[in-house]
């Protein structure tokens, strides 16, 4: 697992940031997002809904990857029943898993 950075812009142009461990760039999104959701309450969560890309940040590599919201629901959402790791990452999401 590695430190990263997950940042996303609301409507208003305001940077969001959250510092997660993870062990891929979309499960960093998947924590950044639950991360959002309990850290600062439902409006930023919903607000992170409505983003159309995340920014993850490596820190020790630094190396910056943007993650399309769109293309990571629609990752999580094929082959719903084949994948242990999707199952996971999806729980990540709505913070039932650490």
């Amino acid at each position: 697992m590695v430190d990263c950075r997950v940042c996303f812009r609301d409507a208003l142009g305001v940077e969001h940031s959250a510092e997660v461990r993870a062990e891929s760039v979309y499960e960093a999104v998947c924590r950044g997002w639950a991360a959002f959701m309990f850290a600062s309450g439902w409006d930023l969560f919903e607000a992170s809904w409505k983003a159309r890309e995340f920014v993850v940040e490596v820190l020790a590599e630094s190396k910056t990857y943007i993650v399309e919201s769109d293309k990571l629901l629609q990752w999580l959402s094929k082959d719903r029943d084949s994948s242990a790791r999707k199952k996971y990452l999806r729980r990540v999401m709505d913070g039932l898993a650490v």
